[in-house]
């Protein structure tokens, strides 16, 4: 049996998250920052002083592709590193006090994009969709079992 909301659902959960992506990104363009650089940047707050090839792991991208971003974020001061000597082979990096500025900045852009999309809904709604959303992640969760 169909029903239109079978149809909808992935067309409407991927209609929220282009319209949140792109927010995010014009915000990250206003301030000359890639998305690829956000997700290091996050990584770092939430993992304090991690070295390269953790970032690297974490980050799911190559080493020199790292490297490269680690070295743009250390340019721009949003990171720093505890090298005792520039031939150091084993270091940390960590974020600096201008880079967790930066990720409350970009955090509560984020809220605010996400209470954009979502400002509309009552609260009814608003705990409906979550509901919702919560069983079907539970049944995808459990389906492999």
């Amino acid at each position: 049996m169909n029903h239109p909301f079978y149809d909808m659902l992935p067309m409407v959960i991927g209609k929220i998250q282009k319209d949140f992506y792109n927010q995010m990104t014009s915000k990250l363009r206003m301030h000359n920052l890639t998305t690829a650089q956000l997700v290091y940047l996050l990584i770092l707050s939430d993992n304090n002083k991690i070295t390269l090839k953790e970032l690297t792991s974490l980050a799911n991208f190559d080493k020199a592709y790292t490297t490269k971003i680690v070295h743009e974020l250390t340019e721009r001061g949003f990171i720093s590193n505890d090298k005792k000597t520039l031939n150091s082979r084993k270091y940390h990096i960590f974020l600096t006090d201008n880079g967790r500025k930066y990720i409350n900045i970009l955090q509560k852009s984020a809220e605010e994009a996400r209470y954009e999309i979502i400002s509309n809904l009552s609260e009814s709604d608003k705990k409906n969709i979550v509901t919702t959303l919560e069983k079907a992640l539970y049944y995808l969760k459990n389906q492999d079992k």
